[in-house]
């Protein structure tokens, strides 16, 4: 719930964009640099798969805290399947 709080404080106060904003591109750089050094296939540039995977992350999440049964665990690895291109199981 604190990454809720600090979304919409970002939000609200534009002073608190830029902080929140940069450590989001961290978290980014961290996932495009896992997924280049991971498979030379990315199915679109590494930048915009760390941007989804981001989206992944947080939508997931937010969507099991509020509801778990309707969106359990799996969800997630299913989301990261189908952006990689990987298929069903």
């Amino acid at each position: 719930m604190a990454f809720v709080e600090l979304w919409l404080y970002g939000m609200r106060d534009e002073s608190a964009r830029a902080p929140l904003a940069q450590w989001l591109q961290t978290v980014r750089d961290a996932h495009a640099k896992e997924a280049a050094e991971q498979a030379d296939d990315l199915p679109v540039p590494a930048d915009q798969l760390s941007a989804l995977l981001l989206a992944l992350d947080i939508g997931v999440g937010l969507q099991r805290w509020l509801d778990p049964q309707a969106v359990p665990a799996e969800v997630y690895t299913a989301g990261l399947k189908a952006i990689l291109g990987r298929g069903r199981d």
